[in-house]
């Protein structure tokens, strides 16, 4: 294997939770191999976390350092260039979704805010996030 692939949700679940011992083994090859290189989708993170809080029901905190962890590994990065900002503020607002700071992030990183809302918790909680006059 060359080049660039893509790692699903369900393969970061099982390098992450080792919940699966064969799964886990099949993934842990796979990301090692030496001449292959990973990247993480923005849905595949979403997926991600989506399973690992609401399925799992591990904290936001186990999420963060999940999420972080698998993106330290050697062949894997992120597509999302602003998955830090998106994981600092999930921390930092427990009444947001991941979903809210992923796309006020994503409109900070692109330059577009604000991000126009009618969501008073976000336009309250987000600096990128106004709510609609």
């Amino acid at each position: 294997m060359t080049g660039a692939a893509s790692l699903d949700a369900n393969v970061l679940a099982r390098l992450t939770l080792k919940d699966v011992p064969a799964a886990f083994e099949r993934a842990k090859s796979l990301v090692s191999r030496p001449d292959a290189q990973f990247q993480v989708s923005g849905l595949a993170l979403t997926e991600y976390v989506f399973a690992l809080d609401n399925h799992y029901g591990l904290t936001r905190d186990q999420i963060t350092a999940m999420v972080r962890g698998v993106l330290s590994l050697p062949n894997v990065t992120s597509s999302c260039p602003f998955v830090d900002a998106v994981l600092e503020a999930w921390t930092a607002h427990p009444a947001l979704s991941w979903a809210d700071c992923y796309l006020a992030a994503a409109a900070e990183a692109a330059g577009l805010t604000p991000l126009w809302s009618f969501d008073k918790k976000l336009a309250r909680q987000s600096t990128a996030a106004s709510l609609v006059p």
